[in-house]
């Protein structure tokens, strides 16, 4: 902890490192978990025993807040709605607009000097609605709900239980925008108190959000066209969804049309998400490190046409690889498996696809690039989390961007030799 632990000494905070002893609770009035920290840890258990309050940093954040919140979960993307949710809402006639959360930006640093005028846009993990306790969004935006993170919960059932405690303390005074096209969202929003706002690729969806005609179209404030489906500069079906749940949160909060139009349409996206690093020889290069469970690979596979060389593997959650299979089999021409746990992955899809192993994020890159097709792509889309070889996923994605890079210096020098 270096300086942090210094600093927080001096100013007479006792820092005790290296374990959790029960009498830390003597006398306390409060605990504070970071989101890292299971509920059944048992210096929690033994607080909640005391009837010492245990919160978790969004709701300190929430009570420190003079603002009020949107705030954005889901099992896949969370981070790229919550960022375009913030440039729609820029448009608005709001103070300032800050997003943070599980996005990288810690809630509490970010909403202590807000005032009521101002807006905090943030992305929620199940991990963090599990501590809440008064948190109640002015606006909560639920998009999907997949198998994930069972490395943790005990269960699907608790998982998805912890996803719905977004909408916990909301009352008609607040809003839910809903995934229509997802039956497990609609399962949980069909207990949720507040007005909900759906939104939809299939249909159309009363007072929502959905497409008509090649239009986004919304009837959240009467019905009207927002922007056509092929302004969306975002790469993939999953993320035109996305985009319909970041319209309808700027509809609910009186943006006007032109404006929601304009952010979308300047929006590319955020880094590590589907996002094109370089083409070398043909091949295109495409970053998706944070799809760390199966449902964003899944959306990252049925993103691009085929001809993909798939990097998989690290730290399994509890994942089921059975949803890939079709789409590994029509597009996928080869998975390098890269990390920890790969056992999993090659039982249940190494029957479809060939596979070969790699050591290192560069090994991954350049043996993918041998095995590529011109015209084909390297898709860097793992299905787990990263802490094997790396910090975070942010780390596994600068890596494959340096030896991408790396890859592309050395083709053009090879070239220049020739």
């Amino acid at each position: 902890l270096g300086e942090v632990a210094e600093k927080l000494a001096e100013a007479g905070v006792r820092l005790v490192l290296g374990g959790h002893p029960i009498e830390l609770l003597d006398g306390a009035e409060l605990v504070i978990a970071s989101p890292g920290v299971p509920p059944s840890n048992p210096i929690l258990s033994e607080a909640r025993r005391r009837g010492v309050p245990v919160w978790g940093e969004i709701e300190l954040a929430y009570r420190l807040s003079k603002a009020p919140f949107i705030a954005v979960t889901g099992t896949k993307g969370k981070s790229t709605t919550a960022t375009l949710i913030g440039r729609i809402l820029e448009g608005g006639r709001f103070g300032r607009v800050i997003v943070a959360g599980n996005i990288g930006n810690p809630l509490c640093e970010a909403v202590m000097d807000l005032e009521g005028g101002d807006l905090v846009v943030a992305e929620v993990s199940s991990f963090q609605l599990e501590t809440i306790d008064e948190f109640k969004p002015l606006v909560a935006v639920l998009l999907n709900v997949y198998r994930d993170h069972l490395d943790r919960h005990p269960s699907m059932e608790d998982y998805i239980a912890a996803k719905a405690r977004i909408f916990e303390n909301q009352t008609e005074e607040e809003f839910a925008v809903v995934n229509a096209d997802d039956p497990v969202v609609m399962g949980m929003a069909s207990k949720a108190r507040s007005r909900l706002v759906p939104f939809s690729l299939r249909e159309r969806v009363d007072g929502g959000v959905y497409l008509e005609g090649g239009w986004i179209t919304s009837e959240v404030k009467g019905k009207r066209r927002v922007l056509r489906a092929d302004e969306v500069r975002l790469i993939g079906r999953h993320n035109l969804g996305n985009v319909l749940a970041a319209v309808a949160v700027g509809e609910i909060m009186g943006v006007p049309v032109e404006g929601i139009a304009e952010a979308v349409r300047g929006f590319e996206g955020i880094e590590h998400a589907m996002e094109f690093v370089a083409e070398v020889g043909g091949v295109r290069f495409i970053n998706d490190t944070k799809a760390t469970n199966v449902a964003a690979t899944k959306a990252a596979l049925e993103a691009l046409p085929g001809g993909i060389v798939l990097i998989m593997g690290g730290v399994d959650k509890g994942n089921d690889y059975g949803p890939l299979k079709g789409l590994v089999r029509e597009k996928v021409d080869h998975i390098i498996l890269l990390g920890r746990d790969t056992r999993r992955i090659e039982e249940e899809l190494g029957e479809v696809c060939p596979m070969s192993r790699a050591s290192d994020m560069r090994e991954a890159v350049f043996k993918a690039f041998e095995i590529a097709r011109p015209g084909g792509y390297v898709l860097l889309s793992p299905a787990n989390a990263s802490f094997d070889l790396f910090s975070d996923y942010r780390e596994r994605g600068e890596r494959f961007r340096e030896a991408v890079h790396a890859l592309a210096a050395s083709s053009k020098a090879q070239k220049q030799g020739a």
